[in-house]
């Protein structure tokens, strides 16, 4: 497991751009997908001298910048709004700003935003779904353990104090709380592909957007009195202690990491004392006060098992009842050989080992999980790899697609993959129950409690190459990102997560299919 550095600074973060626990596998989006980096780049260690996120672009701010770059203002309702600049506010009012009868703790303005009775401070809010967010990071200066960025009041102004954990978790106002490890994971699955990041004051990279008016700032962080990253990351604390790491002392603890080349957040285990940002989100909204998950989880001893033919080549499948849906509970294991402009056929048996397909399924190219052929229907009619045209995408509007699943039976979308995952309790500890009791590598098999029976298949990439079998498992979704790459749902030996992740087109996954 990462962790800072022995010297006392410098971060090391798990997964800068991708989920922490990533094995470094290459079966991975294109490499020219500006959103996406590959899982072989997962693990960094980056001292003090370094930025979070390396690159020339990378600009910190002076004090005298930072001064400059904000100026106080006071809105009709008395409460004060920092702007860039000379005409753009740094958080922009918005429609889905919390009214304030749903504020049930605190001073409450008439337009959404909340007042800190221990200092005066006022505070944006938003709410995305059913969360209620403060939309700014928080200011309060609590006894120890936070500080300015440069020890410079005037970063505090613009973007809130940098806390350590400890202090973090003691420092939202009542009514509020620091949000936990699953309060992110849902707002990261409530907004999907939207950036979060504010739109000014990131350094070069994907351009941010300021989605939902979230407002992210790249306030840096600091560790032992040293400060980086300002400009080029953001680094928020969860209420969620690390305690694989420290034993019984729990000495890191979990945060999530925004940087410049990518509007996707990411888990990153950090030790308590470095000091980052904190945002609030109000105690009734979080995870802990929403039943609607709960409400959704089946039952296991619901679960209806049993069993299908298909007509083509006369192949029995366990199936499974899982809630609302009745999903294939074995890899398919259809030949479907029709080949491509380089390959002799658009399926294969794990290291081309027939006795690989018969334990474990074929692995599809994304075209043949599709059907592109339409040698079955039409629905996915053209669907595979886009050379040279990114933005391509199939047209199949409200179709399901059969793709290379029996007749009666679809390829699922990454929909209908989140419908499995919230049947079982959400995605985030999904893997365990719907992975098979053995096969998984260094202790990662799962308890198979719905008799999904995800198995560690592996992947497969170009005409010769193979990975991660014992290790991981990845099923294609319907479901498109561009013309270059499409959604896989990956199991890993490592997590309990079950991660979406956009895989190239070209490469071999299995696929499970779904009952219309």
């Amino acid at each position: 497991m990462n962790r800072l550095a022995t010297l006392g600074f410098g971060l090391a973060l798990c997964g800068v751009f991708s989920a922490c626990g990533s094995d470094g596998g290459t079966s991975s989006s294109e490499d020219n997908n500006p959103e996406f980096e590959s899982s072989s780049s997962a693990d960094e260690n980056l001292s003090s001298s370094q930025n979070l996120i390396t690159s020339s672009a990378t600009e910190t701010l002076s004090s005298a910048e930072v001064v400059n770059l904000s100026s106080s203002t006071v809105d009709e309702s008395g409460s004060s709004v920092e702007s860039v600049g000379s005409s753009s506010s740094v958080f922009n009012k918005s429609s889905s700003s919390v009214s304030s009868g749903s504020n049930p703790a605190g001073d409450l303005n008439s337009d959404g935003t909340f007042t800190d009775s221990r200092d005066g401070k006022t505070y944006k809010t938003v709410k995305v779904g059913n969360q209620v967010w403060m939309a700014e990071n928080l200011n309060y200066e609590t006894a120890q353990g936070s500080a300015c960025y440069n020890d410079d009041s005037g970063y505090c102004e613009v973007f809130g104090r940098l806390y350590s954990w400890d202090a973090a978790t003691d420092a939202c106002p009542e009514g509020w709380t620091l949000p936990s490890e699953l309060d992110w994971y849902a707002l990261v699955d409530e907004v999907g592909d939207a950036d979060l990041r504010f739109s000014q004051g990131w350094a070069g990279g994907m351009p941010p957007k300021n989605d939902y008016d979230f407002a992210v700032l790249a306030a840096g962080y600091g560790s032992y009195g040293f400060f980086s990253s300002n400009g080029s990351s953001a680094i928020f604390w969860t209420a969620t202690e690390n305690c694989t790491v420290g034993g019984a002392s729990c000495e890191e603890s979990i945060g999530f990491v925004f940087g410049y080349e990518s509007p996707k957040p990411s888990r990153s285990s950090l030790e308590k004392e470095i000091v980052v940002s904190a945002r609030c989100i109000m105690e009734s909204s979080g995870t802990q006060d929403n039943s609607s998950s709960s409400a959704s989880l089946v039952d296991p001893s619901t679960v209806v098992k049993g069993s299908m033919t298909d007509a083509r080549d006369g192949k029995t499948y366990k199936t499974v009842t899982i809630g609302t849906q009745t999903w294939m509970a074995e890899n398919l294991n259809y030949a479907y050989n029709l080949p491509t402009a380089t390959l002799d056929s658009s399926s294969i048996c794990f290291e081309n080992n027939p006795e690989s397909c018969a334990q474990f399924g074929r692995l599809y190219l994304w075209s043949a999980a599709m059907d592109s052929a339409a040698v079955f229907g039409t629905a996915g009619k053209h669907c595979g790899y886009a050379e040279g045209n990114w933005d391509h995408v199939c047209e199949r509007p409200n179709l399901k697609t059969r793709g290379v699943c029996p007749e009666g039976w679809h390829i699922p979308s990454k929909d209908e993959w989140n419908t499995l995952f919230s049947a079982v309790g959400g995605r985030f500890t999904a893997a365990p129950k719907l992975k098979a009791t053995d096969g998984w590598a260094e202790n990662g098999n799962g308890t198979d409690d719905y008799g999904f029976s995800a198995v560690p298949t592996g992947f497969w990439e170009d005409p010769d190459r193979f990975g991660g079998a014992g290790e991981r498992t990845e099923f294609w979704a319907s479901t498109e990102d561009n013309g270059y790459n499409a959604w896989e749902a990956r199991f890993g030996y490592y997590s309990g997560e079950v991660d979406f992740w956009p895989g190239s087109k070209k490469y071999g996954a299995s696929v499970r299919c779904i009952k219309d």
